[in-house]
């Protein structure tokens, strides 16, 4: 799957604007006028492509865009047990918070309970190997996931953040896997900034 910020396609699709390497990050961008397309991994698999770079931009370096992924495990709802979830799964979450707790002073109270894990990858690695990561650490528990899901939401949530406006992602097909198991929707926060 490959998406553009203005428009989902499918990689399958011929005028496709722009092509990925299979690892998130974009490996050729439109060719305008003056510009050649630049080789990609896909057209010479014995080639490979170094990782995104994760930068912020603020770092001033406009050059080469940047990519940040991450994917997390949530349940949530009125009442979280975090410290069952907790001892089920094996893994400590990376962020939880009651019903009535505030983000910040100012921020409204959060309406639920909330039980997060996120993959310990670092950001600038492909999507897919977020995906995988996180898979890994809950496949061995997911009887226990599917019986959660009776008293709380349990969702799989995806990011991804980059500066560039026409890059896309790949997700390979065996990291959509944890969807299917689990039996929920795929769900991409998608951030250009």
């Amino acid at each position: 799957m490959t998406l553009d910020r203005r428009v989902a396609t499918t990689s399958a699709q011929a005028n496709n604007p722009m092509e990925t390497d299979g690892r998130c990050a974009p490996t050729a961008h439109r060719q305008g006028v003056g510009q050649e397309k630049r080789e990609t991994s896909m057209n010479h698999p014995e080639k490979s492509s170094p990782p995104a770079r994760a930068v912020s931009p603020e770092d001033g370096d406009d050059s080469e865009p940047y990519f940040a992924h991450s994917a997390t495990l949530r349940v949530f709802g009125d009442t979280v047990d975090r410290q069952e979830i907790s001892a089920r799964l094996g893994v400590e979450p990376t962020h939880w918070h009651r019903k009535g707790d505030r983000r910040s002073p100012g921020a409204a109270p959060w309406e639920h309970d909330a039980w997060n894990y996120t993959a310990p990858i670092p950001k600038d690695r492909p999507l897919g190997e977020h995906i995988d990561a996180l898979w890994a650490t809950i496949k061995p528990k997911k009887s226990y996931l599917l019986a959660l899901k009776e008293v709380a939401t349990v969702d799989v949530f995806l990011g991804y953040r980059s500066d560039s406006d026409t890059a896309g992602l790949d997700i390979p097909h065996h990291s959509l896997e944890i969807f299917a198991e689990l039996q929920v929707s795929l769900a991409l926060s998608i951030i250009i900034a």
